[in-house]
């Protein structure tokens, strides 16, 4: 349609498809009522037309008699023995009329007119059986025909009715003065329309021809009538129609509207707007409430890749500044072998750590993007805990930390990328030696059901504040906000992404007494985690050639 090629709001499309739907069901609805009121009245007129002509076809042939006989019957009721009677009386009778014999008529048996060939005869049968038949002059009665016809288009109010009645020989007999002069030669016994008029003929054995008919003036000025009454209901309901669409359409564009507003705000930098208000369609309700959690999605997107930027670019200006003076002071200094090799040993592990955050960032994102497919086997985490144990049991000691450990008395298996849960449970246990004081304690819980395993690390140490749990996990997250500890804010947002990538979660919640409790939730049943399926169609990344091939890395990655 033409705003296909021009720009034409909901609301006016809205009233255009209303209006052009509401005026092709009125235009229909008048079409179907008007043809079928046609029909009806021309159905009446035949149905006229039918009594006159049989009216008239009595008067013709019965003539004067008529007045004496019975009540008239179809001929097809006529016992069957009287019609074999009659045609062996005259071979080849044709009943035309049947009466009912009256009250003073000798004869027990009804008084039949008929014809043979274009002669009419009157039949009757005695009570003995005889059969009385008499030849007919019908001729004379013409003036009985032409009396009942003025009658019936006096009725009709004079130029609504038509008739003539014309001889053997096709000359008119009489008529009115109002018959149509273009009408067909051929005219039928079945009511017909030519032009303005509905006609029918008869003709009468000996001949004669009566053609009558109406005009359907009368007609086409009733239905004409009942057209404009339509009409004359249907465009105030038009106008009330449209009045509705408008305020249904403004009120549904009116939520549109404020979305697209909102859009606008936000494509110029204003990403806290938000679309209030309470909308009643539940479909542009839904619209409004997707689009602010998008917004907000948006909003907490960019607040965090600005902070996650300040804090790769302050992770890698300190590493950076350092070398900067290492290579400055040792360009300034004297020319000795073993200071260059210190300095040059000294940039090679400050590049270390700068290519350790680059790579943990990569990581974490080809996990939560399920970029790389899981090596999936299975995994007994009871014994991977008892080994991870007493790899940091000696920093325990060193930290003068207790340091417990509570597993099932039986094998804990599932179906996980070892090196990826190797690393999530690093990172935890890193995370609570690099926080927790001297003298506290450090408890590994593992349980199990049939479904879920879950793998507790409890401290006593400061604790997390309620303000900080949301974000805990994310990305360059450190609750140093002087920044001086060592670590780059990486290693949580490790351990949730490989807790997800595994259909699991992680949370954090307050330990009784003090510290923090961090728990990690994964699916015991490989068919049930769907994070694995997808990653098992996503695209694989190539192997790499550094990746540590089973053993258990220790890394500092703090909080």
């Amino acid at each position: 349609m033409f705003w296909n090629k021009y720009t034409v709001s909901i609301r006016t499309q809205f009233m255009l498809w209303f209006t052009t739907l509401f005026v092709g069901i009125a235009a229909a609805t008048i079409i179907f009522v008007g043809h079928n009121l046609h029909q009806l009245l021309l159905r009446r007129i035949d149905q006229q037309l039918d009594e006159l002509f049989s009216a008239c076809r009595r008067d013709y042939i019965a003539g004067k008699n008529a007045a004496h006989l019975g009540l008239e019957f179809p001929v097809y009721d006529l016992p069957a023995d009287l019609i074999v009677a009659f045609d062996r009386h005259l071979p080849g009778f044709v009943p035309l009329i049947a009466c009912e014999p009256a009250a003073t008529d000798p004869f027990s048996s009804p008084t039949v007119f008929g014809h043979v060939d274009e002669k009419i005869y009157l039949m009757r049968r005695s009570g003995t059986g005889k059969i009385y038949s008499r030849l007919l002059n019908v001729r004379p009665n013409i003036h009985l025909l032409r009396r009942r016809l003025l009658l019936k288009q006096k009725s009709y109010g004079g130029n609504l009715f038509f008739f003539r009645v014309t001889d053997p020989d096709g000359k008119k007999v009489c008529g009115s003065s109002n018959f149509p002069k273009k009408l067909p030669r051929q005219r039928s016994e079945l009511p017909t329309t030519s032009g303005n008029a509905r006609l029918q003929s008869c003709r009468f054995p000996d001949g004669t021809v009566l053609t009558a008919g109406r005009m359907l003036t009368e007609l086409h000025t009733r239905v004409e009538h009942y057209v404009t009454d339509l009409l004359a209901i249907g465009l105030p309901i038009l106008g009330v129609g449209i009045l509705v669409a408008w305020l249904i359409s403004s009120r549904i564009a009116s939520g549109i509207r404020k979305v697209g507003e909102a859009a606008s705000d936000i494509a110029g930098g204003n990403y806290s707007r938000r679309v209030s208000g309470h909308y009643r369609g539940r479909e542009i309700a839904e619209l409004v409430s997707a689009f602010n959690t998008m917004s907000a999605n948006t909003e907490r997107l960019l607040n965090e890749l600005r902070g996650a930027t300040d804090d790769v670019a302050h992770d890698l200006k300190t590493p950076l500044t350092r070398i900067r003076g290492l290579a400055e002071v040792t360009a300034a200094g004297p020319r000795d072998f073993s200071t260059w090799t210190d300095t040059l040993g000294t940039i090679a592990e400050e590049c270390d750590d700068m290519v350790a955050i680059i790579n943990t960032m990569l990581e974490i994102t080809r996990t939560e993007s399920n970029i790389e497919c899981l090596k999936k086997e299975p995994v007994d985490l009871n014994g991977l805990l008892h080994l991870l144990y007493d790899l940091y049991l000696p920093a325990a000691e060193e930290h003068d930390l207790a340091w417990d450990l509570e597993t099932p008395p039986r094998p804990v298996v599932i179906a996980a990328d070892r090196i990826k849960i190797q690393r999530m449970i690093g990172n935890l246990l890193d995370n609570a030696l690099k926080f927790v004081p001297s003298g506290g304690r450090i408890i590994i819980r593992l349980e199990a059901d049939e479904k879920t395993v879950r793998l507790h690390v409890i401290d006593n140490g400061p604790g997390i504040p309620d303000r900080d749990k949301k974000r805990i996990f994310e990305r360059f997250v450190r609750l140093d906000s002087s920044r001086t500890r060592r670590g780059n804010g990486l290693g949580l947002a490790m351990v949730r992404a490989v807790a997800r990538i595994h259909g699991g979660s992680a949370e954090i919640t307050d330990t009784p007494g003090g510290g923090a409790t961090f728990t990690i939730t994964l699916a015991r049943d490989p068919q049930n985690n769907d994070a694995g399926r997808a990653s098992s169609s996503s695209p694989c990344a190539p192997p790499q050639e550094n990746r540590d091939s089973g053993t258990v890395k220790k890394e500092e990655i703090p909080c």
